[in-house]
């Protein structure tokens, strides 16, 4: 009987092997969110069928049931990649906030369905959302979570930090545990300094009917930050952060 596994944490991609080691090239590349339906395992491989041939992965990187990723299976959550088409965002330093938080918007997307959810997209491509719009979206599918995404910008550039952001408003106490529950695996995860979790007067979280948060990344008004946050490594990191965080608020 195969068992169900999601690859997480491969920053760069997890090799696929033809062989329980690493002593020939790779086969292959699996990406975060990717499912791995695998048969047996050696020692820390886990054996697989890929692309018709016996293959192996190393088991370190695959994450099943024990997680409490069966958490999310059948619950209806909306990513609210903030921003789009004329409306960039912030940017400084070349970054702009609008590519960044789809990017993890859409990474997040995939790890939450491989673990069983139905992902709703406020927006999948680089396009203008009302903010009205937004909420009418999450509202119309009765969702079970609303997570939007942003980044952070400030008058002064040493600014930095992450922070989460909730509503008292409908489900208050919900959006309150949500909010602390990504903030803690997004400190854990990024080693970002912890700006805590807040109360904030946001549409999009002030008007959905459902536990809500406003994710603040980091900030793009500081270099060194912006450079980080434009990296596929901390956009992997950031959407498997919030990933966990929104499995641990529905254990």
């Amino acid at each position: 009987m195969a068992t169900r596994a999601v690859v997480y944490n491969a920053a760069d991609g997890l090799n696929v092997r033809s062989t329980p080691n690493t002593n020939n090239p790779p086969v292959g590349r699996l990406q975060n969110g990717d499912v791995v339906q695998y048969y047996a395992t050696t020692g820390n491989w886990a054996i697989f069928t890929y692309n018709g041939k016996p293959a192996y992965v190393s088991l370190s990187y695959l994450r099943g049931p024990s997680d409490g990723s069966g958490a999310v299976s059948g619950k209806v959550i909306v990513v609210d990649p903030g921003h789009g088409g004329r409306d960039p965002g912030a940017g400084a330093h070349g970054v702009r906030e609008k590519d960044v938080v789809l990017n993890v918007g859409l990474k997040l997307k995939r790890k939450l369905e491989a673990a069983g959810a139905t992902v709703v997209m406020t927006r999948s491509s680089d396009t203008f959302i009302e903010l009205s719009q937004r909420v009418a979206i999450a509202n119309n599918r009765n969702a079970d979570a609303f997570v939007s995404i942003h980044g952070n910008s400030a008058g002064s550039s040493s600014a930095s930090g992450t922070e989460t952001y909730w509503h008292v408003n409908y489900s208050g106490a919900e959006s309150k545990r949500l909010a602390t529950a990504i903030q803690s695996e997004m400190i854990k995860t990024l080693n970002t300094r912890d700006r805590g979790v807040k109360e904030g007067n946001f549409q999009v979280i002030r008007n959905t009917k459902m536990p809500s948060v406003l994710v603040e990344l980091g900030f793009l008004t500081n270099q060194a930050e912006a450079k980080r946050l434009a990296t596929d490594a901390f956009q992997e990191s950031a959407a498997d952060a919030i990933y966990q965080g929104t499995v641990n608020f529905f254990k």
